[in-house]
């Protein structure tokens, strides 16, 4: 079926809608038709930010409120035809700081969703966001469904809880539940500003701020990355400002980041150095100074292409 024609004139509520991945998603499904309603408590500790929306936002039905309200959420779940969940304490950091909040909204949060859903909208489709690294430690590749969880901080073991809620109201209740895991997720909209909210992210802001590659590294060694929109949308919003978070960049680094960008290869030549060095159990200066290595001699056109070759041994 064409995507316009799926989704124009759909009722869709977005939780969390007003955070980095649910505004990037409640937009896409503006375009496409959709009439959206966000539901977002807009905590900061979360990403909740209203410019996100950008001019948009009368666009939208908009609820300012928080998941862990079953009245308020059972009102906006009636009457809708899929339900994304986005809303979610974030933090990896925070979650070890604050563990009871967390509770409170991944598991606590997720269960009002799913209740609500049952009682007064059972026939709503859910699709439940959750994160790669409910895997914890990789044990066999590659990680596929049935991969052993046991994730190693607070908000992954929350999410890991919460996913199999959604799972269990599927096949208990016959309700239409699915479960999405994001891997570093970045692009526009994003907080760059700090690292609570995802390395990749930061990774960008450390780079256009001038804070040097490798200390950025320290938040990409070893893995992979997903974009939440065209990575190139996604830079041209952080190289101009987009959100305020962007000061002055410069033609050095904005030449580097567009090379990461426009090229895929050196993409996966990255991530592939990132593997052999986690292999050779180097450590992670080592692997930080081996990146480096990597990323200058791409950047200068004399990088071998030995050198990022992974042999099955």
């Amino acid at each position: 079926m064409n995507e316009l024609v799926f989704w124009n004139g759909k009722k869709i509520l977005v939780t969390g809608g007003l955070g980095f991945i649910g505004s990037n998603l409640a937009l896409r499904l503006l375009e496409l038709g959709a009439e959206i309603t966000i539901y977002d408590c807009l905590d900061p500790r979360s990403g909740g930010n209203m410019p996100n929306i950008g001019d948009n936002r009368d666009s939208f039905k908009i609820l300012v409120n928080d998941i862990r309200n079953f009245e308020a959420l059972s009102n906006a779940a009636m009457g809708i035809d899929i339900i994304f969940n986005c809303a979610a304490y974030t933090s990896h950091p925070n979650s070890m700081k604050d563990p009871f909040n967390d509770i409170e909204v991944n598991c606590k949060g997720v269960m009002n969703l799913c209740e609500a859903c049952r009682r007064f909208n059972p026939n709503v489709k859910i699709i439940h966001v959750g994160t790669s690294t409910q895997i914890g430690k990789m044990i066999k590749e590659p990680i596929d469904e049935l991969h052993p969880e046991f994730p190693v901080d607070i908000y992954s073991a929350n999410k890991t809880a919460s996913e199999k809620y959604v799972l269990i109201y599927g096949s208990a209740y016959g309700m239409r539940t699915s479960v999405v895991r994001l891997a570093n997720t970045f692009g526009p909209r994003s907080n760059i500003s700090t690292p609570d909210f995802g390395f990749m992210n930061y990774f960008i802001g450390l780079g256009l701020k001038h804070r040097g590659i490798l200390k950025a590294l320290n938040y990409m060694a070893g893995s992979a990355a997903v974009v939440a929109s065209p990575i190139g949308e996604s830079y041209t919003a952080i190289r101009d400002g987009e959100n305020g978070f962007l000061a002055d960049s410069n033609k050095d680094w904005e030449e580097r980041l567009q090379l990461l960008i426009d090229d895929s290869e050196l993409r996966k030549k990255i991530a592939a150095v990132a593997l052999l060095e986690v292999r050779k159990k180097h450590s992670r200066n080592l692997c930080f100074k081996k990146l480096n290595s990597v990323f200058e001699k791409a950047f200068n056109h004399t990088l071998l292409e030995d050198e990022c070759v992974i042999k099955n041994t």
